[in-house]
Parts: structure tokens; C-alpha cells; sequence
């Protein structure tokens, strides 16, 4: 190898390593612990493999804001945007084979969480630049759940707030029937999501609300939410609403044999397993007692999506003990929850006198005299008054005929009239006398 090889092998490794020191611009910035929190201090590293001198300013920024440049031509080399910023900063750096420069936060808070850059620019080169974000780890910190009262049609309406921890995790929906094993997740339609965030602590607090309407099927249904295995749960049972807007009506004329249109009409939520009950009570009978009407008409009609308006028609003829009658329809759910509508209605043509005691002491009522009772004690006609009924002729006393509706206390008490016997004693007295002057005459006449 002549000298004039030589010297070109020289220049070129020369060359390549002038070229390796300018053009090799790798920029790395790494954070440190990888999960920082602010219980302890931050290092922003940020590392290049060009030389010092190569470089013409090496900058760390927070965001948008400017914390220092290294600039190896000024004096000072290092210089702080603002000079307050050292009190929260403590700034190294290390020249050797590598240019790095390290940034520790001190004391950190909540606001020291941002993106970080390192921004290099070397000579006859373009500029490069490396990010990476600081978020101060927070651990997840349990999960609450809030039962809202039910919506129209009963939904699930359900709130899960969730302490997600920074980052904040995410919270998932589930579901089950008591009759199946695994729960099944809940489409995120029906969820929305507010997160609120702690200055404070850096935690997250997620707060997901669920409105889901169960279909006939999850009348008894389980809903789990929360993180991972932290997770809250709680059993639906459907509460039926009781019937709303229960009405009773009637048509016709309230009297004694006449006859009663009775219309019962409600709202319901629930069309299965419905049922219209009609009741009645009086002043006779205090208790509710079910009425044995006849039905006429009974249907519903779909209001919207989630009521049902129902109707019963049924007759009923008021009776003679339906003094005071108050009427009554009842309209039960398939919850077994109901709702009443009442009617008072005065009967007319009721006969004071027809409404029975019920035991026959006369006495059991205190207004008896005032409704003129027939059968009171002071009522009742002396025994000495009774005149006795003369007795047919050519009657049998072993056939004497019944007088149906005869009294009770009558029955035996009629004496047979007694006859007359003085003048069949006279009639015979006089035929003994005629007989004996007949046969003294006879006597004589034979002498």
C-alpha cells in the first residue's frame, strides 16, 4: 500500500467519525420510576449521542412552557425561563460519551402531570425532538353503586361511581338472571360516562349512569359493575307501579230492580295478569263482599310504549238490602299491587220494613222505632183481644183446616166455642111431661 492510499484510508475514518458525531441524533427521554406518584420525586432524563459541542441547544419543556436550554456556546450554559422555576426543579447533566440532561421534580403535584419534550438542534442538522407524559400513579380505590327509583316503565336506572385511580381505569357493565351462571355485559348504549378529576390527589372518579329496560324475561335481574375483580353488584326486582287513574262509574237508575252499568277503567304498565274486581257494602252488611256481576264488556287499549289503559263493564240490579251501598272496583297488577275507586250510591225504593234484624230479638237496633219495625213487642196484639173463629158446621176437630200465614204463637191457641145446652134440657122436660099427660089420657080412656 503506497503512501497516497494510506492517507485516503485516513481521511475517510477521519471523515466517518466527524460525520458519526454530528449526524448520529438519536433522542431518547425516559421518566423515573416508570409510575411516578407524589409521594416522591420525578427525573426527566433526556439523553442524545451527539457531543456537547455539537450541539447547539438542548431544551426540556412542560407542555407548552419552557423549563431550561442547555446551550454549550452561553454563559451560563444553562438558562431557566424563569428563574423561579429552581425551587421546583433541580436540573443535572453529564457530558461524557453522551449529552444527558436530567430534570428532577421536587414535591410534585397534580399539575406537574403533563408531556414532557426534549428538544435538540445540533449544527447543520434539523431539530429532534422526544416526548413522553407523566401521569402520577393512583391505585383504584373501590366502587359505589346508586339505586335510583325506577323510570317510566320501570327501568334500571342505576349509577356506579368508580375511584378509577390515574390512569383511570376503565369500568365495565354486566348482567344476570338468577337462573343463569355467567353474567353477559350490557351494550354501552345504555351507559354515559362523566369523569371528574382531583387536583388534589390525581385520582379519577368515574361516574356511569345505566337506564336499561329489562325484558320480560329479567323480571329478577342481577347488574354488576366496577374494575377488573373490584366490583359492586345489586338484585332488580321489578316493582310493578300500581294501576294509576282508577275510575268508577255507573249508568242507570239506582233503584230497587233496576240495573247498573259499572265501568271500571285504570292505567297499567303491565298487560299480563291483570284483574277488575267489583265490590260492594251496605249498612246491613259492613264487610267487603265480592260482587257476582254480570260482565259485559272488558278490554284495553296501548296509550304508548309503556302504558295500557284497561276498562271492565259489568250490570249489577240493586236488592232491597243494598240500603247505604257503596260500590267498589279494584284494578291489581301482575305485581299483586293494586288501586281502588269508589262510589256511594243511594239506592232508591228500599222498604224500610224489609231490612231484617237478623236474629228476631227485635232488640239488637237502636233505631227500631224509628224505622217503624212491625214486630217490636209493643206491636204485637193482646192475646185477650184475639177473637176466636167460629168453628164451620159439620167440621171435624181432627181436620180443622190451616190458615197459611196463620201465626206461630196462634197456632193451638183458638178454643173450640162452647154450645148451648139449656134449651135441649127444656125440650126434654117437656116431652117427658107431654109423654106421661098422653099416658095417664090412655089410662083413663081404657078404664
Amino acid at each position: 500500500m503506497n503512501l497516497l492510499e494510506i492517507l485516503l484510508l485516513f481521511c475517510g475514518f477521519f471523515t466517518v467519525l466527524i460525520v458519526s458525531g454530528v449526524s448520529s441524533q438519536d433522542l431518547s427521554i425516559v421518566v423515573d420510576p416508570p409510575k411516578p406518584s407524589l409521594s416522591q420525586s420525578i427525573f426527566i432524563n433526556c439523553t442524545t449521542d451527539v457531543m456537547s459541542k455539537k450541539i447547539q441547544s438542548f431544551s426540556i419543556y412542560r407542555g407548552k412552557e419552557e423549563i431550561l436550554t442547555f446551550d454549550p456556546t452561553s454563559r451560563p450554559r444553562v438558562q431557566w425561563s424563569d428563574e423561579s422555576l429552581k425551587d421546583h426543579f433541580t436540573f443535572f447533566k453529564d457530558l461524557k460519551k453522551q449529552t444527558t440532561l436530567s430534570l428532577q421534580v421536587k414535591n410534585p403535584v397534580c399539575t406537574d402531570g403533563n408531556i414532557y419534550k426534549c428538544l435538540l438542534s445540533a449544527k447543520n442538522k434539523d431539530p429532534k425532538e422526544a416526548q413522553e407524559r407523566v401521569d402520577f400513579y393512583v391505585p383504584k380505590n373501590g366502587v359505589e353503586l346508586t339505586q335510583n327509583k325506577a323510570t317510566n316503565c320501570f327501568n334500571v336506572d342505576i349509577t356506579c361511581i368508580g375511584h378509577a385511580g390515574n390512569p383511570p381505569e376503565t369500568m365495565g357493565w354486566f348482567k344476570k338472571t338468577p337462573d343463569h351462571n355467567e353474567f353477559e355485559s350490557i351494550d354501552a348504549s345504555y351507559i354515559t360516562t362523566n369523569m371528574d378529576f382531583s387536583t388534589e390527589d390525581c385520582s379519577n372518579t368515574r361516574k356511569e349512569r345505566l337506564v336499561y329496560k329489562p325484558t320480560e324475561d329479567e323480571r329478577d335481574l342481577i347488574i354488576k359493575c366496577g374494575f377488573g375483580d373490584m366490583t359492586k353488584e345489586v338484585t332488580m326486582r321489578m316493582p310493578g307501579q300500581r294501576p294509576q287513574d282508577v275510575t268508577l262509574m255507573y249508568k242507570g237508575k239506582p233503584e230497587v230492580g233496576g240495573e247498573l252499568e259499572l265501568n271500571c277503567t285504570g292505567k297499567i304498565t303491565e298487560i299480563h295478569n291483570y284483574t277488575i274486581i267489583f265490590y260492594k257494602r251496605t249498612e246491613m252488611n259492613t264487610q267487603i263482599t265480592k260482587i257476582m256481576a254480570a260482565v259485559k264488556d272488558e278490554k284495553s287499549v296501548q296509550l304508548d310504549d309503556c302504558t295500557t289503559m284497561v276498562t271492565k263493564l259489568v250490570t249489577y240490579s240493586p236488592t232491597q238490602e243494598d240500603k247505604g251501598l257503596e260500590l267498589m272496583c279494584r284494578i291489581t297488577g301482575a305485581d299483586r299491587l293494586s288501586s281502588d275507586a269508589m262510589q256511594v250510591i243511594d239506592v232508591q225504593g228500599i222498604t224500610p220494613d224489609h231490612v231484617p234484624d237478623g236474629d228476631g230479638d227485635d232488640m239488637d237496633k237502636d233505631n227500631e222505632m224509628d224505622h217503624d219495625d212491625k214486630n217490636t213487642d209493643d206491636n204485637m196484639p193482646d192475646e185477650s183481644t184475639v177473637v176466636p173463629e167460629p168453628e164451620p158446621e159439620g167440621s171435624d176437630e181432627d181436620l180443622e183446616p190451616k190458615t197459611e200465614g196463620e201465626p206461630k204463637e196462634n197456632k193451638g191457641a183458638k178454643e173450640k166455642p162452647k154450645t148451648d145446652t139449656s134449651v135441649s134440657e127444656n125440650s126434654s122436660g117437656m116431652l117427658r111431661e107431654y109423654c106421661l099427660l098422653i099416658f095417664a089420657t090412655a089410662l083413663l080412656v081404657m078404664v
